[in-house]
């Protein structure tokens, strides 16, 4: 008789717009019990899924899931490169770039069934400093409303196209100093955003074009662009055509650098954060296995 692998599930009780109560039920029903032999951990607090892989590393469990949204999903992914451990996810957040971008289900029993499939691939993972990023990071306007969306008391896809529509008018383009492949840059932006995975999240893709492992970014640089343009870069951001947009550059690159004197706001993965100085940014060729 075959062992059975070990697996566990990192959940976030209060991901997304549902909590996350009765997930573990789910789980256990349908998860495949000839192959897979789960264990439940369930985050406190932000940091607390680090906490949760390491444990399981010195357990010996190999196969790590995140359930949760765009954070909890960075800090497993995060945890799984660093021990060379196989990820998961069962997407529970608001955005679920990363899932998308793999054609993960988003249905909690789709996802399950992913993962008793037991496909896996190789993706590249972005270091960012001394973070890690698998799906974008960016600066401008983005980065703006990862920061208002994380103080916002709801989630969902509602609350993002709120945000969006009061920040837009308040918000203006700024000068950013990037060096790509070496060779430097001074771009006034709308955003900046450096792509592994093609979208955001909720299907709003930036980067259509975008491969998770080519060992290469795309730095899509956003320009200013008219107002009345709006509807028609709306329109492109989900039918997938933003790289035909006169006011998109794409650049692919190993390494990116962004500087600024004073303090500014970054996005990873949709999580807002502040940084000072240089952020210099690599890709990992090949770094993460995932099932999807």
């Amino acid at each position: 008789m075959t062992a059975l692998k070990k697996i566990a599930f990192i959940i976030n009780p209060i991901a997304g717009r549902r909590k996350n109560s009765n997930l573990e039920d789910i789980v256990r029903k349908h998860i495949d019990k000839k192959v897979w032999e789960p264990d439940f951990y369930y985050t406190e607090c932000r940091g607390h899924a680090t906490d949760l892989v390491q444990s399981c590393y010195a357990g010996g469990i190999q196969t790590v899931v995140a359930a949760g949204g765009d954070g909890t999903v960075n800090e497993v992914a995060s945890s799984a490169f660093k021990y060379g451990l196989e990820f998961g996810i069962i997407p529970c957040g608001s955005g679920n770039g990363l899932a998308r971008s793999l054609n993960i289900p988003i249905n909690l029993v789709g996802a399950i069934n992913c993962i008793n499939k037991g496909n896996s691939i190789y993706i590249d993972v972005g270091k960012i400093n001394n973070k890690n990023f698998f799906c974008t990071c960016g600066i401008g306007f983005d980065a703006r409303i990862g920061h208002k969306f994380a103080e916002h008391s709801k989630r969902g896809l509602s609350s993002y196209i709120k945000i969006i529509l009061k920040e837009y008018f308040r918000y203006k383009p700024k000068k950013f100093k990037l060096r790509i492949n070496e060779e430097k840059y001074k771009k006034k932006a709308f955003l900046v955003t450096v792509a592994n995975a093609g979208q955001w999240g909720n299907n709003a893709y930036i980067a259509p074009k975008a491969l998770m492992n080519d060992g290469l970014f795309d730095v899509c640089i956003f320009k200013p662009f008219p107002w009345y343009t709006t509807p028609v870069l709306g329109l492109r951001l989900f039918s997938r055509s933003m790289d035909k947009s006169r006011y998109v550059e794409t650049i692919q690159a190993r390494k990116v650098v962004f500087r600024k004197k004073k303090e500014y706001k970054m996005h990873i993965d949709g999580e807002p954060v502040l940084m000072k100085g240089p952020v210099r940014i690599e890709n990992i060729n090949k770094g993460l296995k995932i099932i999807c």
